[in-house]
């Protein structure tokens, strides 16, 4: 696969959107304020009074292929940046100034050099869900022998919230392997997330979905792991991936991931994260209620995949 600069979308639209319509799509965007950028990385093509002014005289930048450039774009990317099922930066800012949807808008083309792919695809997300949700069932179900872990009443179905995931995306997106330090979803209620992250490293270019090893990967902890500590809960940074993949109560997962070179490296990173909602890893309650598997779910949810609450 060839390399691709953070200034290129990287999604196809199918056509070539009229100057009228990506304007019109522009005034009725939320998100778009005043004193701030909007979300993404191309930005700078709609900032113009009307269409003939830009066709007359477009940007230095974008006047060797503008046509090509307009065409890779989609909806979302005018209005989010790609970053979808968000609020407006400015309810994040307002939320926290540290929020990590406050602090960036963007990929942080300094930081990551070359894009090579970037956010999850549908199919990945399946993936993603049907990872977690396999190890949860495991433990549920009383069939993890790594230690002895006993069954789980109140495990509940993971399933997919695109605001994290969008959150997460901004995250991978400054291309630091490191946890952000505010990363709530705030979109109806304020949720605290939890977070896992996973990054590899090779000499040779790799685009292919790496999250069903990356959950194996965090799920590999629970042979450090003390059935003794699930009630009440112990947190050890040795065992806290594991924790979280299997944490009753989280309802929600929303992940990002970037592949990239940075400026001056040999090497290609993959770096994956995800977010939790709500989190787990709370120490001194109970990761779950041992016992039979669906013996107590919530009231809202039924037994599905004979072992999870959904």
């Amino acid at each position: 696969m060839n390399g691709m600069r953070v200034n290129s979308a990287q999604t196809h639209f199918p056509f070539l959107l009229p100057a009228k319509l990506l304007l019109g799509i522009l005034a009725i965007c939320p998100i778009f304020e005043a004193s701030q950028h909007s979300r993404g990385y191309a930005t700078e093509i709609f900032l113009f009074q009307d269409e003939e002014s830009f066709f007359a005289d477009p940007p230095a930048s974008l006047r060797k292929d503008l046509n090509s450039t307009l065409a890779y774009l989609r909806v979302d990317d005018v209005c989010l940046g790609g970053y979808e099922g968000m609020s407006s930066q400015s309810a994040y800012c307002a939320y926290n100034a540290g929020h990590t949807a406050c602090l960036y808008n963007k990929i942080d083309g300094t930081a990551c050099g070359t894009v090579y792919a970037r956010k999850v695809t549908a199919a990945e997300q399946t993936e993603i869900l049907d990872a977690h949700n396999a190890k949860r069932r495991r433990v549920a179900k009383g069939d993890e022998t790594i230690g002895s872990q006993p069954g789980a009443q109140n495990m509940r179905k993971l399933t997919w919230d695109s605001e994290a995931a969008s959150i997460a995306q901004l995250m991978v997106d400054q291309c630091k392997y490191e946890h952000d330090r505010v990363r709530n979803t705030i979109k109806g209620s304020v949720i605290y997330n939890g977070q896992n992250l996973f990054a590899s490293w090779g000499s040779s270019l790799s685009t292919t979905s790496s999250w069903t090893a990356a959950v194996d990967a965090w799920y590999s902890e629970v042979k450090d792991w003390s059935s003794a500590n699930i009630n009440p809960y112990k947190f050890a940074s040795a065992t806290g991936h594991y924790t979280q993949v299997v944490w009753a109560t989280t309802e929600r997962v929303g992940c990002g991931a970037i592949v990239y070179q940075a400026p001056g490296s040999s090497s290609y990173t993959k770096l994956y994260a995800c977010n939790y909602a709500p989190a787990g890893n709370w120490e001194g309650s109970a990761m779950y209620i041992q016992g039979t598997a669906c013996n107590q779910c919530p009231a809202t949810t039924t037994c599905v995949m004979d072992s999870l609450c959904g």
